[in-house]
């Protein structure tokens, strides 16, 4: 059984992906990147949440802290995709929608250079 966080981005794709998967540019990266995406669906990283919270600061100075099994997926999935450069990855990121879509980023936020090291 998926944990909750799982539930939650199985959740998300299977609301953006019969909305937009029709348009033309978004079927083709799906897949594209179809590969990547069922990796994704079937890895829940929710067991992972307690040895990475330990990594992230008590008491975070400045914005809100990204999730930390948001980042991994996001991490995982530039590896997946072929990305080995997290600067480019990130310019990835903050220009295609997919690709946010598929690391469970929400909306139009995609992390920075600096929150990806």
């Amino acid at each position: 059984m998926p944990s909750p966080d799982h539930q939650a981005y199985r959740a998300g794709l299977r609301a953006w992906c019969p909305t937009h998967g029709r348009e033309p540019d978004v079927a083709a990266q799906l897949a594209r990147y179809g590969n990547a995406l069922v990796v994704l669906w079937d890895l829940d990283l929710a067991p992972a949440r307690p040895v990475l919270q330990a990594c992230y600061a008590p008491d975070p100075r400045g914005g809100d802290p990204w999730d930390p099994l948001v980042m991994l997926r996001c991490l995982l999935l530039a590896v997946l995709v072929g990305q080995p450069s997290l600067n480019d990855w990130v310019a990835d990121l903050k220009a295609n929608r997919v690709l946010r879509v598929l690391a469970g980023l929400p909306g139009e936020d995609a992390p920075g250079v600096g929150t990806c090291y």
